[in-house]
């Protein structure tokens, strides 16, 4: 199995970031994100079981995934940890808070993320499914900013990306079924864009799951975190969560 924590940029202090990606992402999926964090933070992206070109077959239960994170991220939390997912990771994010239960984790930043209780999208234009087949996926991939066009014609890492996205994507559809909606008393930020099928009203249903601070939009579509203004802002918002003094800002 390859290794399911990687460390992204390393620290001797006790602020750590953990990042959870997004369907069909890795941990490598923020190398280019997290370039624009300044402060000394240890981040650590996690990589999903059969993602990043494995040869393994993806797992397709968010109860699977998580407990496999947990037995991996949960010995070596530092401090003062903060945790962020995008998209499917805020699901995951919740969940990882929500069985760890730990005191180490100080604040969640979700991005792009509908509630657990949301499901994924019914509208029939807008909508991606597992039972889609890989054109159709890719064509929504492209739409939504998730995937290249011109990675379309490289039919090898087309198939294994779209193996991927489909693993993913049965385990959110199972998941809105199988979850039970538990608080968890942990300070959390939601960002979204203003071209994705997500809006206040909804974002501020995460209250029922987070203690809610904040949610604020930014333009683009699903994958605005990648847009060169909105990723500094977010990072400088993450900058802001950790003190020079080792402490995350209430």
């Amino acid at each position: 199995m390859k290794k399911i924590v990687q460390h992204l940029k390393r620290s001797q202090t006790q602020n750590q970031l953990i990042m959870f990606p997004f369907a069909g992402g890795h941990g490598r999926s923020y190398l280019d994100f997290i370039k624009d964090i300044k402060q000394d933070v240890d981040i650590i992206g996690v990589n999903p079981v059969g993602h990043l070109f494995s040869n393994e077959e993806p797992l397709e239960s968010i109860d699977s995934m998580v407990s496999l994170y947990a037995s991996e991220l949960e010995p070596i939390l530092k401090e003062n940890v903060v945790v962020y997912g995008h998209s499917m990771g805020g699901c995951i994010s919740y969940e990882f808070c929500k069985k760890v239960k730990s005191k180490k984790i100080k604040s969640v930043i979700l991005t792009g993320s509908h509630p657990p209780h949301s499901g994924l999208d019914d509208d029939e234009e807008d909508s991606i499914h597992s039972s889609m087949n890989n054109e159709e996926i890719l064509s929504k991939c492209i739409k939504y900013g998730g995937f290249k066009e011109e990675l379309r014609n490289e039919s090898e890492f087309c198939e294994m990306f779209c193996r991927i996205m489909k693993a993913d994507l049965r385990a959110l559809e199972n998941y809105v079924v199988e979850h039970e909606v538990e608080f968890v008393d942990i300070p959390a930020y939601l960002f979204f864009g203003t071209e994705e099928k997500l809006d206040f009203q909804e974002a501020q249903e995460w209250d029922r799951y987070f203690q809610l601070k904040d949610v604020k939009e930014y333009p683009g579509n699903h994958f605005f975190i990648f847009d060169q203004e909105n990723k500094k802002e977010i990072c400088r918002f993450i900058d802001q969560c950790f003190t020079k003094t080792g402490k995350i800002v209430e």
